[in-house]
């Protein structure tokens, strides 16, 4: 499977040493989503006055409440501006009553809001997690399955995230996490692998190297040439 070409998002200070094993690796460079609207939206807009800070648990994950509601709590004394995605309505709904610093929504342009932040609370997918380095944000993470363990460990390694134990998560032990992760040396540990993300080939670079593998690539017969 990784004989002709391996196409690699991770930036180094997050490599797992396995990779010197592939015999072919092209370095990519993660982008995260953004919005194709003309206009952010209004709450985007609004944010700026106060520090930010994005939550997400992600999409497979992201039915736990109490996660979700531990997380809420923990920062609702805080002096910053949260943010919640959940991607889903039905638990959008069953946050509510919120305090007066937190607005959750199904969905978020994640991009743009993380161009905003200061800091990000998150599950550790890979998706989340290099969408926020890759503007630098340090993290807090709280692993929950898949893996968000493996990704929580390289990031605890290099300085960029506080990690927390779902199982015994206080409102207490999230603020001190973040107070932690918004410090100087979380921050220029994310600021690094920023640089180091934005140092590898866009995927419009790649584009000639994907072309030059599937010019050369040997054609499989289907066993069904000739055949109507």
């Amino acid at each position: 499977m990784y004989g002709r070409l391996y196409l690699d998002i991770t930036p180094p200070s997050l490599q797992f040493s396995e990779i010197a094993g592939v015999p072919v690796v092209q370095p990519i460079r993660p982008e995260p989503f953004r919005a194709r609207t003309p206009e952010p939206a209004p709450w985007l807009l609004e944010l700026g006055r106060r520090p930010v800070v994005a939550v997400t648990l992600g999409t497979v994950h992201g039915r736990r409440l109490d996660v979700y509601r531990t997380v809420i709590e923990g920062l609702a004394t805080t002096d910053f501006d949260v943010v919640v995605a959940t991607g889903s309505a039905a638990v959008t709904a069953s946050l509510g009553p919120l305090p007066a610093n937190v607005q959750v929504h199904d969905w978020v342009p994640w991009g743009d809001l993380l161009e905003r932040s200061d800091a990000v609370v998150a599950h550790g997918g890979a998706g989340s997690t290099l969408a926020a380095l890759c503007q630098g944000v340090p993290m807090v993470v709280i692993p929950l399955g898949a893996d968000h363990f493996t990704n929580a460990r390289m990031l605890t390694s290099s300085g960029a995230a506080l990690v927390l134990d779902d199982d015994h998560l206080s409102p207490e032990l999230v603020r001190e996490a973040l107070a932690v992760a918004v410090g100087e040396r979380a921050r220029s540990a994310a600021r690094r692998i920023a640089s180091e993300i934005a140092a590898m080939p866009s995927a419009e670079a790649v584009v000639p190297v994907l072309e030059a593998v599937t010019s050369t690539a040997p054609r499989r017969s289907s066993g069904n040439e000739g055949r109507l």
